[in-house]
């Protein structure tokens, strides 16, 4: 965060999106991890460290919090699908960047 506003770069940064249904590597050590990764990048919105925080975790979950909601993920259940890249574009575009020239 710190070499982009360095350079005069708006620093727009993501939460991490769930991924429950990966069950290779997903287990209660990990989602605690994702949790608290999250906790800590939407923290940065109280600091000059980044300009917005973008929440993607509950545009992706469909209402199974810690799951990718299948209509945005492939089967995986890890990596978004066209409409979850979709779903997630539309609504940075609207919190972000609707005022951009």
């Amino acid at each position: 965060y710190s070499m982009a506003k360095d350079r005069g770069i708006q620093v727009v940064a993501l939460t991490m999106p769930p991924w429950a249904g990966f069950k290779r590597y997903y287990n209660r050590r990990r989602e605690a991890s994702t949790l608290y990764l999250n906790q800590w990048i939407r923290s940065r919105s109280d600091t000059n460290a980044v300009d917005v925080v973008f929440d993607t975790y509950p545009l992706l979950s469909c209402g199974r919090p810690t799951h990718l909601c299948d209509r945005y993920g492939w089967p995986d259940h890890v990596h978004w699908s066209k409409k979850g890249h979709r779903v997630i574009g539309e609504a940075l575009h609207r919190a972000v960047f609707s005022d951009c020239e």
